[in-house]
């Protein structure tokens, strides 16, 4: 929700898998992306637990970082204020890397 009220008339979410929540993953995840949703925020969800979701609305999803690496070589970012957070193991890192290195 505070990114949200960052100010960029641009915002865009890149949001990785949130590993080892156990039983209430299904639902954090759906809550999460509800939550983009409703804040009518431009997100990227990276990993299974978000593909595998049921209610997915408008989002892009794609399977790992370099799926969407691969998808950032053929379709640039505009110019925006950036949140990436995901959990280490869904590897987001690459994709900052990747941005900073195409000065998006």
């Amino acid at each position: 929700e505070s990114f949200a009220t960052n100010p960029s008339p641009n915002k865009i979410m890149i949001l990785g898998d949130m590993l080892e929540l156990g039983a209430v993953s299904r639902q954090e995840h759906q809550h999460v992306v509800d939550k983009a949703k409703e804040l009518h925020l431009n997100t990227y969800f990276v990993g299974s637990e978000f593909a595998q979701l049921e209610q997915k609305h408008d989002f892009q999803y794609f399977k790992n970082a370099q799926e969407l690496i691969d998808h950032l070589t053929q379709h640039e970012l505009p110019d925006a204020a950036i949140l990436i957070k995901g959990s280490r193991g869904i590897r987001l890192e690459q994709v900052a890397d990747y941005i900073q290195k195409k000065g998006q």
